[in-house]
């Protein structure tokens, strides 16, 4: 006897009602000590293991009559190139986080990442598919959820919650929902990046065998519209100096060595929030990139032989990347060389024939 044929007999132990069908591949039995209601279990050919699922009824004839059906589906499944055994997506969504638990303990990825997809799978995926099978969620249920989080904050389940719940060092955190957070509509790089973590739970289900490769539904990856940020000017940027240079002292001045040390940090970013300069000319708010960007103009405006490969090499981009962000300015620059250089005159053949 093997070792499944030996399972089999223990298991019908804890089974009552039992009976066959198809030559043994539908087992319908009732769990004893469990449930009055009808069980089914289907195993098929060229397939490992089995799918095992509730017939929702008491009555043995009806018991029969679904668990058939129900086998007939899988078999038609199974004939179109579809995986046979399918979970709801709350399921495997679950397996794939215990998978990316199991990847930390390994030190394989960073809990910082699982972290972040187990929040966004409990609060938008699991939330919203729910007990959806896996294999049935196709591209208009994801558009259908995009929408949905799109809302989510807005007149979604987001709008109507008090208190954010998670968890932190095995504790359970219950902490009021930020203000800034109602109303909240997703940039489209914050959905593309959860996005991502949505589309690896279906590429774990596929390898699963809970999906075949071409129930894998189209997840699109929205272009992200690129806005040039806006730097400071001359007098600006003094401007932020002097403050900061004033809050250094008024620091040391108290011998508040440690907060001293910090204002002299980072007195350069936080500064962009001082007396009329939070904002450009055109009223677009301004940011930390908005130093970074001053830093490269200021570089391109005053290092005469300056090449634009070392300037992007030290600021840790590519210089692809750097040309698209100061195209104008480098575009002004070399204007303005041209124009300083002086060309000699050279006479054309008609001149030297005229002289």
């Amino acid at each position: 006897m093997s070792v499944e044929d030996d399972l089999e007999t223990v298991t019908h132990k804890f089974w009552i009602d039992y009976f066959e069908l198809k030559n043994g591949r539908i087992k319908i039995f009732k769990r004893k000590n469990v449930s009055d209601k009808f069980y089914a279990r289907f195993t098929f050919r060229d397939e490992p293991g089995y799918v095992q699922e509730s017939l929702k009824t008491e009555d043995k004839d009806e018991a029969a009559s679904v668990a058939l059906e129900k086998y007939l589906h899988y078999e038609f499944r199974k004939k179109q190139g579809l995986a046979v055994k399918s979970k709801p997506f709350a399921d495997i969504a679950s397996e794939y986080i215990k998978h990316l638990n199991t990847q930390v303990e390994r030190k394989e990825i960073k809990k910082a990442k699982y972290d972040h997809y187990r929040l966004m799978t409990e609060r938008y995926f699991k939330a919203y598919f729910e007990d959806t099978l896996i294999g049935e969620i196709k591209k208009p249920q994801i558009e259908a959820y995009r929408e949905w989080r799109l809302n989510y904050w807005v007149s979604g389940p987001g709008s109507k919650l008090r208190r954010y719940i998670y968890e932190r060092s095995g504790q359970v955190i219950r902490s009021p929902i930020p203000k800034t957070w109602k109303g909240r509509v997703p940039t489209t790089s914050t959905l593309n990046s959860e996005e991502t973590a949505l589309r690896s739970i279906f590429k774990f289900g596929m390898k699963r065998g809970y999906l075949a490769e071409n129930e894998m539904p189209t997840i699109r990856t929205e272009n992200i519209t690129w806005k040039p940020r806006s730097t400071f000017s001359d007098k600006e940027y003094s401007r932020l100096l002097a403050v900061g240079r004033s809050r250094i002292k008024e620091a040391e001045a108290s011998k508040r060595d440690r907060e001293a040390h910090q204002r002299f940090m980072v007195y350069q970013y936080v500064l962009i929030a001082a007396a009329g300069v939070s904002r450009d000319k055109d009223g677009n708010k301004r940011c930390l990139g908005s130093l970074r960007i001053f830093y490269a103009t200021m570089r391109l405006l005053k290092g005469e032989s300056l090449d634009l490969y070392d300037l992007a090499l030290q600021m840790g981009t590519s210089v692809q990347m750097f040309q698209k962000t100061y195209s104008r300015l480098t575009a002004r620059l070399k204007a303005s060389k041209v124009k300083r250089k002086a060309f000699p005159v050279i006479a054309t053949v008609e001149e030297n024939d005229n002289s």
